[in-house]
This record gives structure tokens, sequence and C-alpha cells, in this order.
């Protein structure tokens, strides 16, 4: 009796044990993690920014006569020594219509700038296009004509086209101003994507001497500028890469197993990237409840909480502009 009744309690555990194994099965099987994706949409281009510099100015917020919505920065005191609104009457100065921005040259200090912000987060593939008058003959080296980027309000600028002594922008036959001029002839094309995701970029075209005190010796007009951009309307890559398909004690993973089972806490692991810019932040939610925001790689949260049986496991990631994307995972989970 003591022998059969030992067998029969041995049975019993077992076979109880094999409809949990069945049990946990099925409801593998059932139940599966997947990662909710869009597909990617190669989006045309659109505009960001269009200025001809047709309207008449107004005062920027220092009082200075910009384009609206733009800012002067002047130093010659002088109209026109600094950036300026030009018409057509003394030279054809504009590519079309009948004004452009420009600078005249002078014997005096000029460190002239002119500059407009730009909101590039929803965008990649981010170009500048723009019409010019500008000597590029290297008998001039002692001044500059540069397009400027700065990321941080002004405070330091970037420059990323000299058009003054750079072989890359020894442009048109002369036009009315003779050889060494680029007068409106070839449009001046600089690829702004490293700046793409962005929220606040300020674009810059700088008139300056490297002499202080002295003035640019040619002038410098400019038309027709034009940002143009492709929308990111692509969502980023989002995968729970812990847990996996196996069972984990306390954070460490025992053995492979038909679906994750966890027993105490774990270490929530996420990987997401964004082919277009960059992930912005990951977010964890339990059974639809936020737990937790992680804002930097590698994106992970520790799921310490006591809970039982099967709950939903979800990772939230969205990029710089605003698409996410989501995925779902069954969790069997103890203690």
């Amino acid at each position: 009796m003591k022998r059969g009744g030992y067998k029969e309690k041995y049975v019993t555990k077992r076979g109880a044990a094999l409809c949990i194994v069945a049990f946990l099965f099925l409801a593998a099987i059932a139940t599966t993690g997947a990662s909710v994706r869009e597909k990617m949409v190669a989006n045309p281009p659109v505009t960001i920014l269009s200025e001809g510099f047709e309207l008449e100015w107004v005062e920027d917020s220092d009082g200075d006569l910009a384009p609206e919505g733009w800012e002067v920065d002047a130093t010659n005191p002088l109209d026109e020594r600094h950036w300026s609104q030009f018409d057509n009457e003394l030279f054809p100065l504009s590519h079309s219509g009948e004004y452009c921005a420009g600078v005249w040259w002078s014997e005096d200090e000029q460190n002239e700038r002119l500059y407009v912000e730009l909101n590039l987060q929803s965008y990649v593939d981010v170009g500048l296009e723009f019409y010019s008058i500008y000597y590029w003959d290297t008998a001039f080296a002692d001044f500059r004509n540069t397009v400027e980027v700065s990321l941080d309000g002004g405070e330091n600028w970037t420059i990323i086209a000299s058009l003054l002594n750079d072989e890359e922008w020894e442009l048109g036959s002369g036009g009315p101003g003779g050889p060494g001029w680029n007068w409106n002839e070839e449009p001046i094309q600089i690829d702004l994507s490293q700046y793409a995701g962005e929220p606040s970029v300020l674009l810059s075209w700088h008139y300056w001497s490297e002499n202080p005190g002295e003035g640019g010796k040619a002038i410098w007009m400019i038309d027709d500028v034009a940002v143009t951009g492709v929308e990111d309307t692509n969502p980023p890559t989002v995968n729970i890469t812990k847990p996996a398909n196996a069972i984990y004690l306390n954070d460490n993973k025992l053995l492979p197993f038909l679906m994750p089972v966890v027993i105490g806490s774990i270490t929530v692991e996420v990987d997401a990237t964004d082919a277009e810019g960059s992930v912005s932040y990951v977010e964890f939610y339990v059974d639809d409840v936020l737990k937790s925001t992680d804002t930097s790689a590698p994106y992970m949260w520790l799921w310490n909480e006591t809970a039982f049986l099967k709950h939903t496991l979800k990772a939230v990631a969205y990029d710089t502009a605003g698409n996410n994307a989501y995925v779902e995972l069954s969790v069997w989970k103890f203690f």
C-alpha cells in the first residue's frame, strides 16, 4: 500500500506538471509578440522655406529692417552697407521679380549677418538653393561671403559654404560684372541633411572682413532662397530583446522555453532604431499602463513589481519627427 501510494502521488504530480507545460505551450501558440510598423514610404520633397524678398522689409527683434520672420545683425550704420533690400534701378540685381537681398561694399567695418530660423525636426534629405551675385576671384582674399549654421541660437556658427576663394563656388562666366563673378547664372546648392531632425536651425548669410575695421570689397546679393526636405513619416523599428523565449529567475536566464516566463524581477531591454533620423525615447507598458520612459540607448526598465500569470508587455518607440511604433509581448510572471 505504501509503495503503491507513492506511485499514485508521483503519477499525479507528473500529470499535473504535464498539464501545466501543455497549457503554457498552447498559450505560447496563441500569443506571440510582433513589432507594429508601417510600410516605409518614399515621400516627395516639400518646400520648407521660400523667400524672394519681394515684400517690404519690416523691423526685426532689435529694430533692423529685415524680411518678415528674418533677422538682420548690422554693424555698418549706412543703408545698403548692411543687409538691405535692393531693386534693379542701377543694375540687374534680382534673379526674379523686382527685388533681392544684398550688401554693398564699404571701406569701413562690415560684419553683416542675415539669418532665418528653420524647424527641421520632421524632415530628412534637406537641401538649400539660392541664386546669388558674388565675386569669387582670389584678388580680394581678406573678406568673406559665407553661409553658416547655428544650432545654439547664434552663440556659435559653423561655415557650410565659403563663396569667396573656394574653387567649389567659382561658378558663372561673369555676366554684367565681367570675369570672376557669378551673376545669378548658377544656383548655389548646399546639402543640409546633416541638420535634419533638429528643431531649431539658424541659417545665415554672413558678409565680413578678416581685418577688423575694414569692409568688403565687392557686393553680395542673394535671391530666390528655397529650402526643401522630405517629410519623415516612417516610424522607427522596435523590438523587445529581453525577456526572450526562456525561463528567468531574478533577472537570470535559466534555460530556453516556449515563451517568456519570469520568476521575480527582470530588466526589460528594447532595441529601437530609426532609418531616417534618430529615436527620441521609448515607453514601457504593462497591460497598457505606462511604467517607465527611457530617453537614451540602451533602452531598459527594471520590472520588479509583483505580478502573477500572463501579462502584456509593450514598448513604444518615438523618433524625433514624432512617428512611433510599438511591440507587444505576452509574458508569464510569478512574484
